[in-house]
């Protein structure tokens, strides 16, 4: 067999792998994270790789801190997909926050994939008065 057969016997077997493999849909997958926790703060690493800031949406509701993050394969312009092993698909995760957090100071950061938050802890509740008004 010529090198030039060879070559296209490869093709042929790599466009019918290609065929026969199923579909690739998006997935949903809950990221790798670390919790960590200072004096004053914890800190909250999540694994997003393939996102970018752009890309990453963090909403604050009802105490529930939600993390999500999209991403897509791309594979470089001129080129044909042979084999994917990559999983597609968007990252989620949620917290649910206590009192223990000053939720007005969280901040986020991410740099190389990794999402980084800063959750402050919250002061102590001052003791205070409260007023006893007389009822009508």
């Amino acid at each position: 067999m010529t090198e030039k057969e060879l070559m296209k016997n490869r093709r042929d077997l790599a466009e019918k792998d290609v065929v026969e493999q199923p579909q690739h849909h998006k997935h949903l997958y809950s990221p790798l994270t670390d919790i960590l926790e200072n004096g004053d703060q914890y800190t909250i690493l999540v694994d997003v790789p393939g996102t970018d800031r752009e890309h990453v949406q963090i909403t604050l509701k009802k105490n529930v801190l939600t993390i999500q993050a999209e991403t897509g394969m791309q594979h470089p312009e001129g080129y044909t997909m042979v084999l994917s092993e990559y999983g597609i698909g968007d990252y989620t995760r949620s917290f649910v926050l206590t009192d223990v957090i000053d939720q007005e100071k969280i901040e986020a950061t991410v740099t190389d994939g990794v999402l980084k938050l800063v959750l402050p802890k919250a002061g102590p509740a001052k003791a205070h008065q409260i007023k006893i008004s007389t009822g009508n």
